[in-house]
């Protein structure tokens, strides 16, 4: 028979071990409300942060994973077009990209408060080209 020390042990260790494994990416549908949430705050946030003086819509999402289930972070590949629009316009100057308009791969990266995503914690961006 194993002694209660020794098994509270081997629980500790397993405990710890599976604290420290690394999270699992899950795929998220693109069309998901969350991801297309996300994607307008992203963008919204692209334009206010990034020097650009024309304002980006979302053409397309490419990819969307997110890890974790308590505080997740959601990882969305975006390709972003630019529009006619500056940047000072109103915001809810209808701004359509042309149709050969020049095309811009971001990556957004977004970590929410929750599992119902009602705030977001954290916000980054990177530009693919």
């Amino acid at each position: 028979m194993i002694k209660p020390p020794v098994l509270a042990l081997v629980f500790a260790i397993l405990f710890l071990a599976y604290a420290r494994s690394p999270k699992k990416l899950q795929e998220v549908d693109n069309k998901d409300l969350a991801v297309e949430a996300m994607v307008q705050f992203g963008t919204h946030q692209f334009n206010n942060m990034s020097k650009e003086i024309f304002k980006y819509v979302p053409k397309e999402v490419m990819t969307a994973t997110k890890v974790g289930t308590n505080v997740p972070s959601y990882f969305i590949d975006v390709v972003l077009a630019k529009t006619k629009c500056l940047k000072s316009a109103r915001w809810n100057e209808l701004c359509i990209p042309e149709p050969n308009a020049y095309l811009k791969k971001v990556k957004f990266t977004v970590t929410t408060n929750n599992r119902e995503n009602e705030e977001v914690r954290k916000f980054a961006f990177e530009t693919r080209n």
